[in-house]
């Protein structure tokens, strides 16, 4: 939605109208038409009204990074599929798709560093880390459905290789390196990734935090 053009310019603007029109900035010109100015005259307000909403343009960054990656955790969350099964890993890893190809500027922003003003710090990172509760967790049970350790570190570590795959193709993908059969191609490779985890000896387990 584009508040210029489609809607009605609200008379009380609040946090999250100014994250929409952010966000559809983003997704319309790039990251260079994020600014507080142009933010402020799609919503017809002044400048002082969006900064009374973010402390700056850093902050609203900020605020979409996170939104990017509630909306991959909540997509990787739903995935469907019983936990445990090849289809469930493949699932997920098509709802990690999915949420690259719904907001592919906003997947850009939470994995590149295409607005100089921000830059992940310690508390950013932590919100990117939980977004993939739902992959650790597809990896977990998988591991446990076949007997096979299950504890935090080899659950992450399984984890982790999902994520490399499937953000490798996806990242491919967008950039308009790969050809039609993206999705075939990533469920292959999670295949591959499966059947090496079922035969390849697991190791000593660990805490994640070893």
């Amino acid at each position: 939605m584009y508040y210029d053009t489609v809607m009605p310019r609200p008379q009380a603007t609040s946090r999250d109208q100014v994250l929409a029109v952010a966000e559809d900035l983003l997704a319309r010109e790039g990251p260079s038409a994020v600014t507080v100015r142009r933010i402020a005259e799609a919503l017809g307000v002044s400048r002082q009204i969006v900064y009374s909403r973010f402390a700056d343009k850093a902050d609203l960054v900020r605020a979409l990074h996170a939104e990017g990656f509630a909306r991959l955790h909540a997509r990787a969350a739903g995935a469907p599929g019983e936990p445990g099964t090849d289809a469930h890993v493949r699932a997920v890893g098509r709802a990690y798709r999915e949420a690259a190809h719904a907001d592919p500027a906003l997947f850009e922003l939470m994995f590149g560093r295409p607005v100089p003003e921000f830059a992940p710090d310690d508390e950013a990172r932590a919100v990117a880390v939980a977004a993939f509760a739902p992959v650790v967790e597809a990896a977990r049970a998988w591991l446990a459905r076949r007997g096979l350790p299950s504890d935090d570190r080899a659950s992450v570590r399984l984890a982790r290789r999902f994520w490399a795959v499937t953000h490798g193709v996806v990242s491919l993908e967008l950039s308009g390196l790969l050809g039609t059969d993206a999705g075939a191609m990533l469920d292959r490779l999670l295949g591959a990734v499966l059947a090496d985890a079922a035969t390849t000896d697991p190791g000593p387990s660990f805490t994640a935090t070893e």
